[in-house]
């Protein structure tokens, strides 16, 4: 079977995806460190004030927005998250390079679009090769296609 996209390239994304995966994980965790760093700041500001009164009331939106902190998700549903926000796009990128989508009939396009929203498979060298290679596989016709072209036949004789 000849590849539509070259090994390396594939390899390539792929690298880059596991890359992103890690960064967004640091990120989390540089995002956690700063929401400590906030509530640290926001107590020595308690400290060193009273709090609101009719001279800083009207900041009230300013100040929430500021020292309310950052609303960070549990770190494993932040990585969930991005692994399927992350997935999602390389197969998209995937199919557009490669051309997959030419290869697909509709009933495997639908099933694609629905999968790569819902739950999208990692992207892996192995998993893409393993979708080209089925895309590339003649649908196998039911009984019905096989009537029909027997039907065709016969009265064609």
């Amino acid at each position: 079977m000849n590849a539509i996209v070259p090994r390396a390239t594939v390899a390539g994304i792929v690298a880059h995806r596991n890359r992103a995966l890690e960064l967004f994980g640091e990120a989390h965790d540089r995002l956690s460190a700063a929401a400590s760093a906030i509530t640290v700041a926001r107590k020595a500001l308690a400290a060193a004030c009273a709090g609101r009164n009719s001279y800083n009331f009207s900041s009230e939106a300013a100040r929430a927005a500021f020292l309310d902190g950052l609303k960070l998700p549990d770190r494993d549903d932040f990585l969930t998250t991005a692994r399927r926000l992350t997935d999602t796009e390389v197969w998209s990128h995937i199919i557009e390079i490669t051309d997959l989508e030419r290869l697909m009939d509709r009933t495997a396009k639908d099933q694609l679009r629905h999968d790569l929203l819902a739950d999208p498979p990692e992207p892996t060298i192995e998993n893409v090769y393993a979708a080209e290679s089925e895309a590339r596989r003649p649908p196998i016709p039911s009984e019905g296609d096989h009537l029909i072209r027997r039907k065709a036949t016969s009265h064609s004789d």
